[in-house]
């Protein structure tokens, strides 16, 4: 083995250490019943603030869900009609929060699941 074959093989296993230090490790049982430790795949980043974004937005519709459950329908009209007539971000957010096919129909589900 000449001596930059074993310069390579010496940054690739300091490279495989490097990465098992940053994102952990996993063991597999090698044919001969060796263990032997492989770094973990890292999530790529654009992917983890995407899932975050998506739980986010399920977690309001099912707070917007939940509001007019609790509320009654006439109640959350006046509190939508209270909102609409402010300023802009608050005309958004009536906009935002308006009974919707979807959450019609799981606030149906949710009263007659509840009695």
């Amino acid at each position: 083995m000449s001596s930059t074959d074993f310069n390579q093989r010496v940054r690739r296993i300091a490279r495989e250490h490097e990465r098992i230090k940053q994102h952990g490790g996993d063991v597999k049982l090698q044919r001969d019943g060796l263990l032997k430790l492989r770094p973990r795949r890292a999530v790529p980043l654009r992917r983890a603030p995407l899932k975050l974004v998506l739980m986010v937005l399920v977690g309001l519709f099912a707070g917007k869900c939940a509001l007019i459950w609790h509320l009654g329908d006439d109640a959350y009209a006046a509190k939508l009609a209270a909102l609409d007539s402010d300023s802009i971000v608050e005309r958004g957010g009536a906009l935002v929060m308006q009974i919707d096919p979807a959450s019609r129909w799981i606030v149906d589900q949710l009263a007659r699941v509840t009695g």
